[in-house]
């Protein structure tokens, strides 16, 4: 039995227009946000909340990496304020983004160069 959520095709393009919500995400793929937790967990063995952190960490490197200003990673990563994303991105790193822009990122859990574009398994 195939599920709605089976049918997204990019799930970053879905959470950036979701601004980074697990419950906008279930809205707009009309299900509850249970039915997406137990999706994600089935397929990619993590919770929403946790593949949006990864998702979103992983886009703030690149934007760093393009020389944006952490004001602008903030805005464009859907935070309510600056101060907001740093504390989050410090405590995924365990550095500051201004510490952070230049060098080669691994995720914390992984042990992985990042890959933010993470594929469903079938």
């Amino acid at each position: 039995m195939t599920s709605r959520l089976d049918r997204v095709k990019d799930w970053a393009l879905l959470a950036k227009a979701s601004r980074y919500s697990a419950t906008a995400i279930a809205r707009e793929c009309g299900v509850s946000p249970r039915q997406l937790e137990r999706f994600f967990r089935e397929h990619l063995k993590k919770s929403p909340h946790q593949w949006l952190r990864e998702l979103r960490m992983g886009r703030a490197v690149e934007l760093l990496r393009e020389d944006a200003s952490v004001k602008q990673v903030a805005q464009e990563l859907c935070y309510k304020d600056p101060a907001h994303f740093c504390r989050d991105f410090k405590s995924y790193f365990g550095k500051t983004p201004g510490q952070t822009a230049t060098q080669a990122f691994v995720t914390p859990s992984a042990g992985t160069l990042f890959a933010p574009h993470v594929a469903f398994q079938q």
